[in-house]
């Protein structure tokens, strides 16, 4: 059984009565009571294990189509009875927003929908009921004076009941689940419904809720003919159940989450420059947030000292007010793709000295959920939202090392923090990087606007080559355990890393005497490095006795002579006699 499948029960704390909701990836299941006159409200959160908190046990009214809001963070629900639209808050309060102008109530009867990943519109299903099944989608928009209502009709190959929808955070997709062919189906705003790729034959009589998790997999809510408790989990491609559990119990069901996320890293490379140096800024988006989002202003203030250069990947669909010539990045109407996008530019320090520089870009403006204004993180640090920095360093420290050494008969690669314009060696080469595999003091110099740079580095080889041994192999009957030695020449730290042909289990990986009880005669190895990068390898081969030799004398002596008196079986390990 997958781990999400574990349920736990859950209610939340009290800090979040009166407030929005927290948009953290969490799935919502609306519940209506066996009299359909009350509506429960739960928070799925998925993973290991798939946690049930309860946000209402009673949202005073009954709720058939829930979506969620990324705009104010707030479930956007819709009640079937008397067509009102509803607001409701993290505590359960829900607020009436009325009966959405141009909406047909008297030939329909709506059981699905959705709010897009832009907060606009609520996407609601409209079922005809002379026929029963689904006729139109209505884009509901929310406005001071009220709700207004337009639509277009569906369109599809077979008649399709949609007993709900949602958005897919990383394709941006409509997936719904069809109860009339039984299978989840595409959908687009334009009307247009396609069962393409799905499995049809869903197991269950009925299934009232479909949402998301933030990897994209799909989750659905459903059981008997209008009894849910069931909580199900699908396959994305093909729509196939993958796993379902017991939850709540409901008359109807119906579901909405908040999957989306949107993260925004700022890098610059490389990090380690000499004064008059040029660096690559990168400005990066990855956005599983259902949808493009577009008129975002990104800036970036460079510290003092630093000048853009150039904008080598500029932003999409943006007007740049500031960049090249100043300290300043600014643009603003750029749209942010879906999936991984990308803003480069480049910046030279002028003649400063050495420290460290940093800054931190900010962009805006974003639905509330994905937190209206964005500040970049630096990804090499496991610090959230931190401004990114880079260092200035002296022109004695290009190499960072005075003393360096390699492996016997081996090399080492010297690599300056900064080659700045040129780069010379005094062994005559002029590559930024070069390889080494003589003994000796080696010295880099470049030259860039600030002037010279100059450092050394004293090289020296290994006298001696790292070596290990495990020892003989060794022999077991089956069971039993045995220890590994791992004897090297070195009294230096070393790294350690154990394995098998077999993949059998060691109690340890990285140690030096780890113990093994293979199932059947099994090769170990062991890798050893040291502080240099010199390697030595052993293997040694573990025998496994399956069965343990047992010898049994055919004749004795009990004639109290003290001699061949008994009659006693001999084996090669200690054994018990009963």
């Amino acid at each position: 059984m997958p781990a999400w499948l574990l349920l736990i029960l859950a209610v939340l704390p009290g800090s979040l009565l009166g407030q929005a909701f927290s948009c953290n990836g969490q799935m919502f299941l609306a519940l209506l009571d066996q009299a359909q006159a009350n509506t429960a409200l739960y928070a799925i959160s998925p993973g290991s294990p798939a946690i049930f908190h309860t946000v209402s046990p009673s949202l005073g009214v009954p709720i058939h189509v829930i979506g969620y809001n990324v705009t104010d963070n707030h479930i956007y629900g819709f009640n079937t009875l008397n067509y009102q639209f509803y607001r409701i808050n993290a505590a359960g309060i829900t607020t009436p927003l009325g009966v959405p102008a141009n909406l047909d109530t008297i030939n329909f009867t709506y059981h699905a929908g959705d709010i897009g990943p832009n907060g606009s519109p609520f996407l609601l299903v409209a079922r005809q009921k002379n026929t029963g099944f689904d006729a139109r989608f209505y884009s509901i928009r929310f406005h001071a004076s009220g709700p207004t209502a337009s639509w277009v009709s569906v369109v599809s190959d077979q008649p399709v009941r949609l007993e709900d929808i949602a958005y897919d955070p990383i394709l941006g997709e409509v997936l719904g689940y069809d109860s009339a062919g039984k299978r989840l189906v595409s959908v687009n705003t334009a009307g247009v419904v396609t069962a393409s790729g799905f499995v049809a034959g869903f197991p269950a009589e009925s299934m009232g809720a479909l949402f998301f998790n933030r990897a994209g997999q799909p989750f659905g809510y459903g059981g008997g003919n209008n009894f849910h408790n069931r909580l199900y989990a699908f396959n994305r491609i093909n729509g196939t159940l993958e796993g379902a559990i017991a939850g709540q119990n409901g008359r109807n069901s119906d579901g909405c989450a908040c999957p989306y996320q949107l993260s925004f890293t700022k890098t610059v490379s490389p990090a380690n420059i000499l004064p008059c140096s040029e660096v690559r800024i990168t400005y990066h988006f990855q956005n599983t947030a259902g949808i493009a989002h577009g008129q975002v202003r990104l800036t970036d203030t460079l510290p003092d000292g630093f000048i853009v250069t150039a904008i080598e990947r500029p932003p999409f669909a943006a007007t740049i007010h500031s960049g090249i010539g100043t300290s300043i990045f600014d643009a603003s109407g750029m749209q942010v793709l879906l999936a991984s996008d990308s803003v480069v530019i480049h910046a030279r320090a002028g003649n400063l000295p050495p420290g460290r520089y940093g800054s931190q870009a900010r962009a805006s403006t974003f639905p509330l959920a994905l937190g209206s204004i964005r500040l970049s993180d630096d990804p090499t640090t496991e610090i959230p939202s931190d401004t990114t920095y880079l260092n200035i360093i002296p022109g004695g420290d290009l190499l960072r090392d005075t003393l360096a050494a390699f492996c016997p008969g081996g090399s080492i690669w010297l690599r300056p923090l900064d080659a700045g314009q040129s780069s010379r060696w005094n062994t005559g080469d002029t590559t930024p990087i070069l390889s080494v595999s003589i003994p000796g003091l080696y010295t880099f110099s470049t030259e860039n606007a600030c002037g010279i740079f100059r450092d050394s580095i004293r090289i020296r080889e290994i006298s001696s080559a790292l070596s290990v041994s495990l020892g003989p192999d060794q022999y077991l009957i089956a069971g039993n355990a045995a220890q590994l030695f791992a004897y090297t020449n070195s009294s230096a730290l070393l790294h350690y890393q154990w394995g098998s042909a077999t993949g059998d289990t060691l109690s340890c990986y990285d140690c030096p005497q780890p113990q093994v009880q293979p199932p059947g005669t099994t090769d170990f190895h062991v890798l050893v490095t040291d502080s240099v990068g010199c390697t030595a390898t052993d293997t040694i081969r573990v025998f496994v006795r399956q069965s343990i030799p047992v010898f049994m004398p055919n004749a004795f002596s009990p004639n109290q002579n003290g001699v061949n008196d008994r009659l006693i079986p001999f084996g090669a390990a200690d054994i018990d006699i009963d």
